[in-house]
C-alpha cells in the first residue's frame, strides 16, 4: 500500500513523476526499498538542498541521479533550468544554475547512450519542441530547436529498444 498517511508516505505527499530510476523520489527526500512484502519508504532528508519543485525531469546517468529544471522556488515560484546531481539521494550538488536550454517545466527527460536529454515542455509562454543533450549536466548541445513533433508539455519520453520515444 503506497497511500499517503498509512505510515508509509507522509499525509499530503503527492508524487506525479514516473521514472525507471528512483531519482524523482530521492529528490523529494524518499528512498524506496523493495522487500519481499512490498515497498516501504525511508525519508533520506527533510530538505534536499532546496530542491523543492514540481514538473521537473529526473533521470539516472553515469552512476548519478539527476534533477533537471521544473517549477519551484519561493512564492510565486519560477520556471527553472538548473541541474542537480547525487550519487546517494542525500547529498545533492548543483552542477549549474542555468543550463543552456530555456527554463521550463512539464518536459521530457531521458538518459540514452550515456547522455542526458531534455526535450519540449512549457517555458512560461509557449510549448516548445527543442531537444538538448549533455554528458555531464553542465555543457549542453542543442540537437534541434524544432523537433518533428509539435510543441508540447506534460508528456513522457522514454528510451526503449535503442531509440528515444516521445
Amino acid at each position: 500500500n503506497l497511500a499517503a498517511g498509512v505510515g508509509i508516505l507522509p499525509v499530503g505527499t503527492l508524487i506525479l513523476s514516473a521514472t525507471a530510476s528512483n531519482a524523482a523520489l530521492m529528490a523529494a527526500g524518499f528512498a524506496p526499498q523493495v522487500t519481499a512484502l512490498g515497498v516501504s519508504w525511508t525519508q533520506t532528508t527533510n530538505d534536499p538542498n532546496g530542491l523543492a519543485r514540481y514538473s521537473f525531469g529526473a533521470v539516472t546517468n553515469g552512476g548519478q541521479m539527476w534533477v533537471l529544471g521544473g517549477y519551484g522556488g519561493a512564492f510565486p515560484g519560477s520556471y527553472l533550468h538548473d541541474v542537480w546531481s547525487s550519487s546517494n539521494g542525500v547529498s545533492w550538488t548543483q552542477v549549474t544554475s542555468a543550463a543552456s536550454w530555456s527554463a521550463r517545466y512539464a518536459f521530457g527527460a531521458v538518459a540514452f547512450n550515456g547522455q542526458i536529454w531534455v526535450m519540449g515542455g512549457f517555458d512560461g509562454a509557449t510549448c516548445v519542441h527543442d531537444v538538448w543533450s549533455s554528458t555531464n549536466g553542465v555543457s549542453w548541445t542543442q540537437v534541434t530547436n524544432a523537433a518533428s513533433w509539435s510543441g508540447r508539455s506534460a508528456f513522457r519520453a522514454v528510451a526503449f529498444n535503442g531509440q528515444m520515444w516521445v
